[in-house]
């Protein structure tokens, strides 16, 4: 779940100054580290999404942390 989120900014002499944040909406919006899932209208009035698809894999309930990976990656190859 994404939060989108708007803050009002007023400018006082050479000073910006950031009001409350608040919620605008909730979403299952697709995003990546090198994207975001929106984009603004150019009036400002509304957001363009990138929905994700429902998945119907389950969601992750483990994670596997690997130290060492390098050292246990040369041992492998050696073994070879």
């Amino acid at each position: 779940m994404t939060e989108m989120w708007s803050v009002d900014i007023t400018e006082e002499g050479a000073e910006l100054r950031a009001g409350r944040p608040r919620l605008l909406f909730r979403t299952h919006m697709k995003t990546t580290a090198v994207t975001r899932g929106y984009d603004v209208t150019p009036d400002g009035q509304r957001f363009l999404i990138v929905v994700a698809e429902k998945s119907e894999l389950p969601e992750f309930t483990e994670v596997h942390l690997v130290v060492n990976w390098f050292e246990e990656l040369e041992r492998l190859a050696s073994a070879n």
